[in-house]
């Protein structure tokens, strides 16, 4: 993982005669509407129903089921924007944006109506904060953070542990819910490996860069 200043826009690399449909909505909109971007908000609305479902406690796979769908379309938007020649700083700011949002609504949500232990919470919370805080000092500072191997594997890890305790814990009694339950843990104490070795990294970087 390295610290990178902003990239260019993939449609400022083409001739503007030869852009496609979609690199010149991109210019003309500077990044905001791209196929990448709509995917993006298109997983975070299933994703935010998914919650409000859970929420009113309604139907707790289904509201499982709908934030996992949000979570898979959301990981297509970066396959998205290659396939469109439309990535840019802007699309990376609002599949970030968009990412950190949900997951911080589905992790307070979650805990309120009791499908996310407290240990769990707080262990997510305080990272969740001591992220924020690293970003915002490579922004304040005029570098930029690209996330390493090991932070997006911990951020996988971290929707993969929330959606196993929400499943486990919203199925009732059962040694299915036991099974669950532990997937659940385990994948909490390898989230903890990944998270803890990315936010190191992460704090080394800006320490040598500045």
């Amino acid at each position: 993982m390295k610290l990178h200043r902003a990239n260019g826009n993939d449609w400022d690399e083409v001739a503007i005669a030869d852009r496609t449909v979609w690199q010149r909505y991109a210019a003309r909109t500077q990044g905001y509407i791209t196929p990448a971007n709509a995917v993006t908000i298109f997983g975070s609305f299933i994703a935010l129903t998914g919650l409000y479902v859970l929420a009113l406690d309604v139907n707790t796979m289904l509201g499982v089921s709908l934030l996992l769908v949000g979570r898979l379309a959301d990981l297509f938007d970066g396959v998205v924007a290659d396939y469109t020649g439309t990535k840019s700083p802007i699309g990376e700011a609002v599949d970030a944006t968009a990412d950190k949002v949900v997951l911080a609504a589905s992790v307070m949500t979650l805990w309120i109506i009791q499908l996310l232990p407290t240990a769990v919470f707080g262990f997510l919370a305080l990272h969740a904060v001591y992220n924020v805080l690293l970003f915002g000092w490579a922004l304040f500072t005029a570098q930029r953070l690209h996330p390493s191997r090991n932070g997006k594997l911990a951020a996988a890890l971290e929707w993969v542990v929330v959606l196993l305790f929400a499943s486990a814990l919203g199925i009732g009694a059962g040694l299915t819910r036991h099974a669950i339950l532990g997937l659940a843990w385990i994948g909490f104490v390898a989230f903890v490996i990944f998270a803890v070795h990315s936010s190191q990294a992460y704090t080394t970087d800006l320490r040598k860069t500045s």
